[in-house]
Parts: C-alpha cells; sequence; structure tokens
C-alpha cells in the first residue's frame, strides 16, 4: 500500500526516481491518475490506485452534510467530484514559462473537491466563522476545506465584488491582462480575500473571473450558478501547500473543472452575428476530444495564477495535472501546448528487431521519493516573478531586440545562445544556461523512459 502517511510532514520536496520499494511513498500501482469529475476507477486498477471508492463515499457524505448545515436539502448520490492530483517534474524544471519542454508525472495523491449546484434561491453575503449560517444563493459559491480554516464565501458573477462586465473583463476590446501586470493582480487578490476567512479562496475567486472572462471572449454566457463544496486533501491531515508538487494549481483545476461543470447546462450562446456562432460551433466541436478540453482547463487555470494570483508561472503544472495518465510520463512542449504520454519501455516493446536479441522483461515496478528539504514558501515570497523576468532580459539581449519585446528562452536556437552567451551578465547566463541544459536532460530522459532504463533515469532525475 502507498506509503502516504510519511509525507504528512513533507513539504518541499526532493524528487527521486528508484526501483527500491522500501524507500517508497508514491508507488506505481496507485500513481498517476488522470484528473476528471466523478472519475470511474478501470477494471484492472490496483485496489489501493486514488482516489478509493471509500475516499470517494466519505467525502460525499461530507459535502451533503456541509451544504444541509447551510440550509441546502443534499443527497450524497447527487455530489460531484473533482479529482486533481499532485504532480512532479522530474525533469525540466523553470523551463515552462520560458515555453519549453518538460516531463511531468501526477501522483497517487492531491485534491478531491466534492460539490453539489448551489440551490436556485436568492443570494446570500459573505459569512465569516461567526456569522449564522443560512441559505446559500443560487449564484453563491460556498466552499469548506479539511486543510484551512473558515469558509470562502462569494458571488459567482462578481468574485471581486464588482459585476463581470464587459469593460471589467476586457473583452470588448480583445485585449487580455500581459503577464507584467500580475503584480498589481495579485495587489487586488490580496486585498479581496483579507475579507475572507482563507487566503486559499483567490484560487476559486479567480477560477470564477477567468472562466467568466473566457466565457465572453468565445461568445457563451459567463458562469451564473454557484457550488456549495468541500476540498480535502490527500494523504489526509498533510499541508502540502508550499511544498513543490502544485498543491495551488491543483485546486485550482479543481475550481474550474467545478464551476465549469455545474454551469455546462445553462451555458447559452450569444449571438451577437453569424461569424460568433460559427466560431463558437467550432470551439465546441473541439472541447468534445477530452484532450482539447483538458488542455482547456489547464489554460484557464494558468490564467488564475498569472492574472489573478500574481505568478507568472509557465503551464507545466496545470497541464502536468490536466493531461497525466496512470503509469505514464508526460512530455509537454510549453509553447506549442502539444504533450504526449509515454510508458516506460515503450520503445524497447515496439523494436521488434531488439526483443530478437534479448529477452523481453516488464518495466520494473517504481516508485516517487519525495524528501522534506526543510523549506515551505508560496512562489509569490521566493523571488519566482523576478527569475522569470531574468530569463525574458537573458533571450532579449541573446536576440538582440528591445525591452518591448516578449521574447523568451524558448525564442532562442542554441546555436544563437552558443554564438552570444558572452554578452550576458554573469546572473543572466546563468538562467540561459539552465533552460538549455534542461532541454537536453528531457531530451535524455525521453529517451531513456522510451528504452525502459529506469536506473539511468533515475540517476539523471
Amino acid at each position: 500500500r502507498v506509503a502516504t502517511h510519511r509525507v504528512a510532514r513533507w513539504m518541499r520536496v526532493g524528487v527521486a526516481v528508484g526501483t527500491d520499494r522500501a524507500r517508497a511513498c508514491a508507488s506505481r500501482e496507485g500513481a498517476m491518475p488522470s484528473p476528471a469529475v466523478d472519475q470511474p476507477q478501470s477494471p484492472d486498477a490496483s485496489q489501493h490506485a486514488w482516489p478509493s471508492d471509500r475516499d470517494l463515499a466519505s467525502l460525499r457524505e461530507d459535502v451533503a452534510a456541509f451544504a444541509e448545515r447551510h440550509g441546502v436539502p443534499a443527497d450524497p448520490r447527487d455530489v460531484r467530484v473533482a479529482v486533481a492530483p499532485y504532480r512532479v517534474c522530474p525533469l525540466g524544471a523553470h523551463v515552462d514559462h520560458q515555453g519549453g519542454r518538460v516531463a511531468g508525472m501526477a501522483l497517487d495523491c492531491g485534491v478531491l473537491l466534492g460539490f453539489l449546484p448551489a440551490p436556485a434561491r436568492e443570494s446570500g453575503a459573505d459569512r465569516t466563522e461567526t456569522e449564522t449560517e443560512t441559505a446559500v444563493g443560487e449564484s453563491e459559491v460556498l466552499l469548506r476545506s479539511d486543510t484551512f480554516a473558515g469558509e470562502v464565501c462569494f458571488d459567482v458573477t462578481r468574485p471581486y465584488g464588482e459585476e463581470m462586465s464587459v469593460e471589467n473583463t476586457g473583452a470588448k476590446t480583445g485585449v487580455k491582462n500581459d503577464e507584467r501586470e500580475a503584480a498589481k493582480a495579485g495587489e487586488e487578490r490580496e486585498g479581496a480575500d483579507r475579507k475572507n476567512a482563507s487566503s486559499w479562496g483567490a484560487f476559486a475567486r479567480g477560477a470564477a473571473w477567468v472562466l467568466a472572462d473566457d466565457a465572453r471572449v468565445r461568445g457563451f454566457e459567463p458562469p451564473a450558478r454557484g457550488v456549495v463544496g468541500v476540498a480535502r486533501s490527500f494523504p489526509p491531515g498533510a499541508r502540502m501547500d508550499g511544498g513543490g508538487l502544485s498543491s495551488s494549481a491543483a485546486i485550482t483545476v479543481a475550481c474550474v473543472m467545478a464551476i465549469q461543470r455545474v454551469n455546462e447546462g445553462a451555458a447559452r450562446e450569444k449571438k451577437r452575428d453569424e461569424r460568433d456562432v460559427k466560431e463558437s460551433r467550432v470551439r465546441e466541436k473541439e472541447t468534445n476530444d477530452v484532450d482539447a478540453a483538458r488542455w482547456r482547463v489547464a489554460r484557464l487555470a494558468r490564467r488564475v495564477e498569472n492574472e489573478r494570483v500574481g505568478v507568472r508561472c509557465g503551464v507545466l503544472d496545470q497541464a502536468s495535472i490536466v493531461l497525466a495518465e496512470r503509469d505514464a510520463l508526460t512530455l509537454i512542449d510549453c509553447a506549442r501546448e502539444t504533450h504526449a504520454r509515454v510508458k516506460l519501455g515503450a520503445e524497447r516493446d515496439e523494436d521488434e528487431e531488439a526483443l530478437a536479441n534479448e529477452k523481453k522483461l516488464d518495466p520494473p515496478p517504481f516508485r516517487i521519493l519525495l524528501a522534506f528539504s526543510g523549506l515551505r514558501e508560496a512562489l509569490t515570497s521566493t523571488g519566482y516573478n523576478a527569475r522569470v523576468e531574468e530569463c525574458r532580459e537573458a533571450a532579449r539581449l541573446l536576440l538582440r531586440v528591445s525591452e518591448a519585446s516578449d521574447a523568451v528562452l524558448g525564442d532562442v536556437s542554441p546555436e544563437t545562445h552558443a554564438r552570444e552567451k558572452e554578452r550576458l551578465p554573469a546572473h543572466l547566463k546563468r538562467r540561459a544556461a539552465h533552460f538549455f541544459q534542461e532541454a537536453k536532460r528531457v531530451a535524455d530522459g525521453s529517451f531513456l523512459w522510451r528504452r525502459g532504463d529506469l536506473n539511468a533515469f533515475g540517476a539523471l532525475v
């Protein structure tokens, strides 16, 4: 069984891959679930796969009880569950915001968000821990976390206390928030969430804001139905925030999926003109594809971090969470927003000539070791955004373009880097060198993984 209880005091982590089962804390048998709402377990899934039927049943009971306490009649059978696993990045760390290629895995632990649609009643006001509990309004979002005290409560149509008009979202001009305004967005978020019991509400509020903005741009009605839900992290009782496993991305993905799901049935096309109608139908057809729908969730969740929380991250965390599949390494091209899922030893299994010269062996069982470094810190307080800007500055210097350019290191060819790198100041030279070193490590690691050479892959990690 997965030794997830050992993770309870382990936060900021180093990652190692190996075959020694005695030192493991995430097993291959239960690792890397796919995110979904009400994800069913496959017939051949391990009995220890996460989330288990017991995990889901317990959460549904708690959500129903939470809803009942707030005057919302609820049946546990009606509770939906958004599954968002934590992720590790064995190779390619800190290059996603530069359009690099990364390798991600999802673990057999993460966030479950059980939820119900808010009832069709008059909207309530924000609630603190000491206020009297009242019935929930139709557009109200009311969430509780097992990890953090208090409740998050806001109106889905005005998550920051103002109406989500076309002017407020930027949809009128078609101009989206620039990443350079992320710090300002972070300040707005902090000011809004000081009024609430939990700062983790920034991710739920951001999810509502981004979904509304996206809906208007795509020609749909923005979300108008709220949710009542309970967020539960696994392993139970563990504080995984600030630990390097992308807990913030996990709860954001879960909130996006929950608000999106309860508003799917009520979504109506805004038929402004024939062109808008046609484009909306094309986009709707694209989202019927499972991977296209997952990528859309990843992009929306990334926008929450960039535009509402103030972290200038790439799409590594969100894409690793939504695209992962059991027992596969997810290779992500962050610039092109494409991906490939690779099973361990996939190339060897397909190489008939090689198989003729060696006995075919099943890939060895493996586990992911998470080791606590003693640090727990949110990205917003680590100088992360400054490092992102340093990478961009290095790209502009290497490409000899103006400071107004949006160039990233992914726009720089290895040849240009080799020719121009001596022009960089020492600290920018280190940033650029890391990008190109990680590009090689991802390529090498992908080859080793495909060949089934787990020992060499683990050593590279």
